[in-house]
C-alpha cells in the first residue's frame, strides 16, 4: 500500500499524519498529529480528529465530528450521517466520540437531532456493524457488541457491555455497569449494575456482580444487599421510600436516583 504525508495546502493538517493518496479530505478538517488515514477514506467539512487516531479504508466522516485521540475506526464505518428522524428538515446535530474508542467495521453513528449531539464516551468498544442513533449517548468503558442496534435517544452508562445483536428501543435509559445477553430486546429501562435477557422481551435476572466487585469495589456482604434492595423494588415493587430510609449506604444512591428519573418506557421487571 503505497501511503504519504499529506501536502493539502491547508494548514490544519499537521506533521505526521499520513494519508493516502485515494483519500479525499475536506480543507477545512483538523487532524491531529500521528494519524493515519487509509485508502478512498472521505473526510468533510469541519471535522476535528485527535492525534494518534488510525481510520482503516472506505470510512467516511461526515461534516462536523469530532473524534478524540487514539481511535480505530474499521473500514466501511459511517460517522456522522443524518439523523434518521422523521421530523428533521435540516442536518443540524453534531457527533462527539471521545478518546481511545474503537469502531469496528461497518459501525454506524447518526448525527443528534434539532442541534443536538450523539455522545460516545471514551475506551469504549463498538463492534462489527453495530448502530448508534440519532441523539444517543453512550458512557465511557462500554461495550457495545456485533450488530446491536441502539435506536434515537437511548442512554447507556458507563462499564456497560450489550451483547450480539442486543436491540435498544428509542428513548430507553441503560445505567453504568449493565450487561444484557445476546439478541436480547430491551424495550424498558434497566437500572444500574443489573443483568437482563431475553429475545422477545428482556426481563432483568440478576444483579451484575462481577462489575459491582471490580469497578465499585464492593464487598460479598455489600453485593448481597445491593440485590436484596433491587429485588425489593423490582420485584416486589416496595416502597421506595421505605426501601431507603432502611438502606441509605452511599452504593445504592444511584440505583435511587435512576428509578426516581423520568422514564418514557418505564423500568423493567425482574
Amino acid at each position: 500500500m503505497v501511503c504519504f504525508t499529506h501536502a493539502m495546502s491547508s494548514t490544519n493538517i499537521r506533521r505526521e499524519t499520513v494519508i493516502h493518496p485515494t483519500a479525499v479530505v475536506d480543507s477545512s478538517a483538523e487532524i491531529g498529529e500521528g494519524c493515519s488515514v487509509g485508502p478512498y477514506c472521505v473526510i468533510e467539512a469541519n471535522v476535528r480528529i485527535g492525534a494518534g487516531t488510525v481510520l482503516k479504508p472506505h470510512v467516511v466522516i461526515d461534516h462536523g465530528v469530532e473524534l478524540g485521540t487514539d481511535c480505530r475506526v474499521g473500514s466501511f464505518a459511517v460517522l456522522g450521517q443524518w439523523a434518521q428522524n422523521r421530523k428533521e428538515t435540516v442536518e443540524s446535530g453534531k457527533v462527539q466520540i471521545g478518546d481511545n474508542v474503537s469502531l469496528s467495521g461497518g459501525v454506524t453513528v447518526n448525527r443528534g437531532s434539532h442541534g443536538n449531539t450523539t455522545r460516545v464516551g471514551s475506551n469504549t468498544v463498538i463492534m462489527q456493524e453495530a448502530h448508534v442513533g440519532h441523539d444517543a449517548v453512550v458512557g465511557e468503558h462500554t461495550t457495545i457488541s456485533n450488530r446491536s442496534m441502539l435506536a434515537g435517544y437511548v442512554q447507556v452508562g458507563s462499564h456497560s457491555t450489550l451483547y450480539a445483536e442486543t436491540a435498544v428501543q428509542q428513548k430507553v435509559r441503560i445505567g453504568d455497569g449493565v450487561m444484557t445477553g445476546g439478541r436480547s430486546a430491551v424495550r424498558r429501562d434497566i437500572p444500574p449494575y443489573c443483568i437482563a435477557t431475553g429475545m422477545e422481551n428482556a426481563r432483568i435476572r440478576t444483579a451484575n456482580r462481577k462489575v459491582l466487585q471490580n469497578v465499585l469495589l464492593l464487598t460479598a456482604e455489600e453485593i448481597a444487599e445491593y440485590r436484596r434492595v433491587l429485588c425489593r423494588l423490582l420485584r416486589d415493587r416496595e416502597d421506595q421510600d421505605t426501601v431507603e430510609q432502611e438502606h441509605s449506604a452511599q452504593y445504592l444512591q444511584e440505583l435511587y436516583a435512576f428509578l426516581r428519573g423520568e422514564s418514557a418506557h418505564g423500568v423493567m421487571s425482574w
